[in-house]
């Protein structure tokens, strides 16, 4: 029996698709502290504009990184697994780690990391060439960091009577529209993604609060990593609801009639 928390997340699900977060940090390297932060800024403010994109503010950003450091962690800027860590410690999905120093004349050579952190690896590198100002390239280098370079939105209808006599009668018929996935397997599928990732990192604080895997005090390991896995593995349950929830309706919901 489908149970009404079950409906109630299933309606929130739907009616919110869930977006990517992402966590920005201080950008490194050897150009001039104006300079970084004028790239940090405007990074920010171009992953703020992109729909579908969640970002991390800068004062949580600061907690997340502060907190690691108190359990003796500092991120070297090609340290893929603290920064796996840190994504964890903040539950974000991606974790851009930009780069700036001096290039040829007055542009500075800029480059984003980006770190996967489901994945534990670092999933693409974005540079570009730019002074700190130019915010056109820089919107295109934090699109490319968030894989969406070159990803154009479609263009926009033809404007009524625009396009029409000559040749009007030889255009082919539209195609049909495509038929959305069952509802069914759209809840199964998320209940089963949220149930695997949540149960994931439960598993990685149980073993780092166990000792198991050695990469805090027993402090951060009671204060940090038990309560984090608690909440994971409650996040797991609810996942696991969740899928039985679109089990439950792809079972109920009867075939759509044949066309």
């Amino acid at each position: 029996m489908v149970s009404s928390a079950s409906l109630l997340l299933f309606a929130l699900v739907q009616a919110a698709p869930a977006a990517t977060s992402v966590m920005l940090l201080t950008a490194v390297g050897g150009a001039d502290d104006a300079d970084k932060h004028a790239v940090d800024a405007a990074l920010r403010k171009a992953i703020e504009a992109e729909d579908g994109f969640t970002l991390l503010s800068a004062p949580e950003t600061r907690e997340q990184l502060s907190s690691l450091a108190d359990m003796g962690l500092i991120c070297l800027p090609d340290d893929t697994d603290c920064f796996v860590k840190l994504g964890l410690a903040a539950s974000v999905e991606l974790v851009l780690v930009p780069g700036v120093d001096a290039g040829s004349g007055d542009a500075l050579a800029i480059e984003v990391r980006v770190v996967d952190v489901a994945a534990s690896s670092q999933a693409r590198r974005a540079t570009a060439s730019a002074t700190a100002d130019d915010r056109d390239a820089i919107a295109r280098l934090a699109r490319q960091a968030l894989d969406l370079e070159g990803k154009k939105d479609p263009p926009p209808p033809p404007a009524e009577g625009e396009g029409e006599g000559e040749g009007e009668g030889d255009k082919p018929p539209p195609p049909p529209p495509a038929e959305p996935p069952p509802v069914g397997l759209i809840v199964t599928g998320v209940g089963g993604a949220l149930a695997g990732l949540a149960m994931a990192g439960a598993v990685v604080c149980d073993l780092v609060y166990a000792d198991v895997i050695d990469v805090a005090d027993a402090k951060a390991r009671r204060e940090l990593y038990q309560p984090l896995g608690a909440a994971l593995w409650i996040t797991s349950a609810v996942g696991a609801g969740v899928l039985a929830s679109g089990v439950a309706l792809m079972l109920t919901t009867p075939e759509p009639p044949p066309p």
